[in-house]
Formats: structure tokens, C-alpha cells, sequence
């Protein structure tokens, strides 16, 4: 997902948004603003490396949680296994996000278009300056439209006709 962000061709108000509002996790970094640099890594909460007798998971938990300690409404656009690293506290403050697909009136969900429509999210939220949960239900962007009778307050359900 944060690949295929055109960092080069960001403007500058776009580039002070992924600064000050987009972080990416990493069981290898912990939490880091968007525009840091990272080398590219496939270690994930799953493996059973141990730091300091611990797994990577509860290394990681305090880090994880001060970096949004002070955050009062957070997007969160992580999988299951990287949002269970942060605390219960810090879990109940996140807006999460669901990507369907309208096929033959049968909404599905299919990781690969998932993944694809969490990128194109994130751009939209970019572009947008979104800041509330209010103007992100009123984002279209890559055939996805917000769906309020799938939706709750703290899952936003975005569904796209295939």
C-alpha cells in the first residue's frame, strides 16, 4: 500500500498531510511517519523471533501505543495481526475500514482487491485532507462507495459493483 504512493509527485499541502497523519507499521521499525525511509522487509508478528525473551508482539505493544497515545480518533487501515499489537485502549480509538465487492448481488470481500482498495483509500484520503469520520463517508474513489446500512460507527464499509 505505501509503495505505490507517488511520493515525487505529491504537492506539498499532500506531503504535509502524509506527514503529520499517516504512519506505517513495521515489526522491524514499530511505528513510523509515511515519509521515512524503510528498506523493504518481510518480518511480521507472526514469526517466533524472540527480543530480549520476548515475543515480537509484546516488544513492540509500548512503542506501538505511545506513538498514538495522544491520538483521539485514529483511520486504521492495518491487518488484523499488526492493529492486535496495539493495546485494547488504543483499539477502541480506531475507525477501521472494510472493502467489498458487489458481484451478482453477492457482496464479497477478496484480499487482493482489499489491499488494492486500501491503497486507493489512502490516496483519496490524501488528496481529500480527510481529517473527520463524517467527510471519509463521503469519499468515492476507485468504484467504491461508503454503504451506511453495512456500516457502524467504528467500521466504515465501502463497496464496489464488480
Amino acid at each position: 500500500m505505501y509503495r505505490h504512493i507517488k511520493r515525487d509527485e505529491l504537492t506539498e499541502t499532500e506531503r504535509v498531510y502524509l506527514k503529520n497523519h499517516v504512519f506505517i507499521t513495521s515489526a522491524l521499525y514499530g511505528v513510523v511517519p509515511a515519509l521515512s525511509p524503510m528498506a523493504p522487509h518481510r518480518l511480521d508478528f507472526l514469526m517466533k523471533l524472540k527480543v530480549a525473551g520476548k515475543t515480537l508482539r509484546s516488544h513492540w505493544r509500548p512503542f506501538y501505543d505511545e506513538a498514538l497515545q495522544g491520538e483521539e480518533l485514529i483511520f486504521s487501515l492495518l491487518s488484523s495481526e499488526f492493529e492486535t499489537v496495539f493495546s485494547r485502549e488504543i483499539r477502541e480509538k480506531m475507525v477501521t475500514f472494510k472493502f467489498m465487492e458487489n458481484k451478482a448481488e453477492q457482496l464479497k470481500i477478496h484480499s487482493t482487491i482489499s489491499k488494492k482498495a486500501r491503497g486507493a483509500f489512502l490516496t483519496a484520503l490524501i488528496e481529500g485532507q480527510v481529517q473527520t469520520v463524517e467527510q471519509t463517508r463521503k469519499l468515492s474513489f476507485a468504484g467504491f462507495e461508503y454503504r451506511s446500512d453495512l456500516s457502524s460507527d467504528l467500521e466504515l464499509v465501502f463497496v464496489k459493483q464488480a
